[in-house]
């Protein structure tokens, strides 16, 4: 009796120590599990490959014969990863049971009887919540595994619980990812990816490798595009280019968004330069055919800059700035799309830095001034009008053109403050001239920016009162491209204002960008301004010639009077009285001169003012 309760007591204690032992040896593999699988899950690049990896990890452990993650799909279960001695790839599973623990010689459950019959193992568990499913065998209990009894459940529910912390982590650590990696709009590398994976060609680059090229590309009017149909269908065209030049590129080269219609293109191991020019052809052509959207057709267009490492520079930044400049050189130019860059354009570039820089200080510096270009009418020499121009002199840049500094406060937003000090000092000049008795019109030019200001109507009021001043010697010059986006309210509304309060509005450059004849009658301009670039045509070219006659007859039969700018010969001038234009100006009568050097020009006879030739 004795003896037997001796033998009990030692099966019960060998039981406990067994027990412990497996308790042990689960819990370490837990912790394992946890370790390795958070460093799995911060590291791995496809989702796929980290669930392969977890059942790897977990089958290692010696526990279990065969592992499998399942995913519910609809009304089942569908296996998502296996490893181990499973038979093929494992069948879809009905939903049964959310825990299931099965032994040998037991029939399977029905939702089960898929897998097999005879079962390839002596006992499975099934263990699920609402996210995934874990499928576990064994074949035969070896004292150090899993027994896959009750006790073991909490066990498996954890190992659960774990692989959906780590999957849904990866998923948290992958939307980060593409948060600071890619661009939410295209779902291209952003900045921030383009210059990592720049960086990595560079460094990774071999001499016999050929040439790491840099395709720098801008859309040409897309300000335009948005301001006429719109920021969401700018929006949608930049999404469907991505994918037109996606499309069009290999999947070993990098298509990346720099900013709103700014792209670029890396190709690696270029073998020459024919290679980035082919490259940059077929995008320019990709937008040939117009994208179609919400039942609007757009076109656009493009300009490539092309930069080579190591020959154009050897950092990602350098490069990148190196093929923008470039491109910008292509933008100038008119007889081709893209250009590869030059060590010329890096002082252009550095220059364009310095003038960047040095323009936010202009108007608080004081460095701006007016000068001041006449009018004059034909029939009797009176200056009848001046035109303000804008000149800066930056005490280490010298006299900067307008042609320099205009497009970057354009594209900045500079203008708004600078065009705002244009037309106060205007005024301020002309009321000074109006007390000596010199009543010219005052023609200010007016950019697009600030047409499309809701300010405009209350800063015209304010400067007419203030200085007192007849809205009708007040007049704004715009360029065909200020008033291309009649579809956007605020422009419709700024012109009206403007013909409200009395002040003239002239069409500047009439000729030389979209040409469209409903300007003129669609809008309130009274003054039609020929461009110079027709004047200074004159006598050479007929086709110009009647080019201006017929703009000269448009405008008298509108009722609108004619400035036209750029005469520069008596020949000219002849020609221009011959067609019956009115008004002219430009270097022949004078240059755009300072205040008191105008004055100083000017001859009073009555009450009008002649230039004195």
């Amino acid at each position: 009796m004795v003896e037997h309760q001796i033998r009990q007591q030692l099966v019960a204690g060998l039981a406990e120590r067994t027990r412990l032992s497996r308790e042990v040896r689960r819990s370490r593999v837990l912790s394992r599990l946890v370790r390795d699988g958070y460093q799995e899950a911060a590291e791995a690049e496809e989702e796929s490959a980290l669930i392969r990896t977890l059942l790897h990890l977990f089958l290692k452990s010696g526990l279990l014969d065969a592992v499998a993650l399942y995913r519910p799909v609809d009304n089942a279960w569908h296996c998502i990863g296996q490893l181990g001695r499973w038979q093929g790839a494992l069948p879809v599973l009905a939903r049964g049971e959310s825990q299931l623990l099965w032994q040998a010689p037991n029939p399977l459950p029905p939702w089960l009887a898929v897998l097999g019959e005879p079962p390839l193992f002596s006992r499975l568990a099934f263990s699920s919540n609402h996210e995934l499913a874990l499928l576990i065998g064994l074949k035969s209990e070896d004292g150090h595994g899993l027994t896959l009894s009750a006790d073991e459940v909490p066990f498996l529910e954890a190992v659960l619980s774990l692989f959906c912390e780590l999957i849904h982590r990866f998923r948290m650590t992958q939307s980060l990812k593409k948060q600071t990696t890619l661009d939410n709009l295209t779902g291209l590398p952003n900045r921030l990816l383009a210059f990592d994976r720049l960086q990595q060609a560079m460094v990774g680059h071999e001499k016999d490798d050929g040439h790491v090229m840099v395709l720098f590309l801008d859309l040409a009017r897309f300000k335009d595009v948005n301001d006429l149909h719109g920021h969401w269908l700018g929006d949608q065209l930049l999404s469907a280019l991505a994918c037109r030049w996606r499309a069009a590129l290999r999947p070993a080269d990098t298509l990346a968004r720099l900013a709103s219609d700014q792209f670029i293109v890396i190709l690696e191991r270029a073998a020459k330069a024919k290679t980035a020019e082919v490259v940059a052809a077929k995008l320019i052509d990709c937008l040939k055919a117009p994208f179609r959207i919400q039942g609007k057709e757009i076109t656009v267009d493009a300009h490539a800059g092309i930069a080579m490492y190591p020959e154009d520079g050897n950092d990602p930044s350098v490069l990148i700035r190196n093929a923008e400049a470039a491109m910008a050189q292509a933008r100038e130019s008119d007889d081709t799309r893209y250009r590869f860059f030059t060590p010329a354009l890096n002082e252009s570039l550095s220059r364009r830095i310095l003038v960047e820089q040095a323009l936010r200080q202009a108007l608080g510096y004081n460095e701006f001034q007016l000068v001041y270009q006449p009018q004059v009418k034909l029939d009797d020499n009176q200056v009848v009008g001046v035109e303000a121009l804008l000149r800066w002199y930056n005490p280490k840049l010298g006299q900067v053109p307008p042609d320099q500094f205009i497009p970057i406060a354009e594209e900045d937003g500079q203008i708004l403050p600078i065009g705002l000090w244009v037309l106060e000092e205007a005024c301020r000049q002309l009321a000074a001239w109006r007390e000596l008795g010199f009543n010219p019109v005052m023609s200010v030019n007016l950019s697009a920016r600030q047409l499309r200001t809701h300010e405009l109507h209350t800063q015209l009021q304010r400067l007419l009162e203030k200085y007192q001043l007849p809205s009708g010697q007040l007049e704004l010059e715009l360029t065909e491209r200020a008033v291309l986006d009649t579809s956007h309210p605020q422009v419709r509304q700024s012109l009206a204002v403007v013909e409200e309060l009395g002040v003239g509005l002239a069409l500047d450059d009439f000729g030389t960008g979209y040409s469209s004849l409903r300007y003129l009658t669609e809008h309130p301009f009274n003054v039609l301004k020929i461009d110079k670039s027709f004047v200074q045509a004159l006598p050479e070219r007929d086709r110009e010639y009647t080019l201006v006659a017929a703009l000269i007859a448009i405008a008298h039969k509108l009722g609108m009077d004619v400035v036209a700018e750029g005469v520069e010969t008596a020949e000219q001038l002849a020609i221009l009285q011959s067609l019956q234009c009115p008004v002219v100006q430009g270097y022949y009568f004078s240059r755009p001169l300072a205040p008191d050097d105008l004055l100083a020009r000017l001859e009073r006879r009555g009450q009008h003012w002649q230039l004195a030739l």
